[in-house]
């Protein structure tokens, strides 16, 4: 059976990096990818993935607002969510703890790191 994630993030590089990353942590596994928060929730209303990585910064709505969307409705709010961003502060630390957010991902600079961060937050689910 397949691993499905779904990943939002409004820059298609960091898509590119993050679903090869992903090669080196799940043997198979299924990668969905929306633009914006937006775009998310709508296919949110077929889709039911293992877990959801989200970008911080996004236009329109960012990854905590999206994951507050997400945690209001019952059948997604079991779900594992993560905020996964250039940078993460101890404000959007605390910010994603208040929504219900499973952990913040900082992302880093080589493909060995990330791999290694989704191997940590992944484990539970492969």
């Amino acid at each position: 059976m397949k691993t499905h994630i779904l990943l939002v993030d409004d820059d298609i590089d960091e898509v590119k990096l993050f679903v090869e990353a992903l090669k080196g942590v799940i043997g198979t596994f299924k990668c969905t990818y929306a633009s914006n928060g937006i775009h998310a929730l709508k296919m949110m209303l077929y889709l039911k993935p293992e877990a959801i990585f989200a970008d911080y910064n996004m236009p329109a709505m960012n990854g905590i607002e999206f994951a507050k969307e997400v945690k209001k409705v019952q059948e997604l709010r079991d779900i594992p969510l993560f905020i996964y961003s250039t940078y993460i502060s101890t404000d959007i630390i605390q910010k994603a703890k208040d929504a219900g957010i499973s952990g913040c991902l900082e992302k880093p600079s080589t493909m060995a790191q990330l791999s290694d961060s989704l191997k940590k937050v992944l484990a539970p689910l492969v």
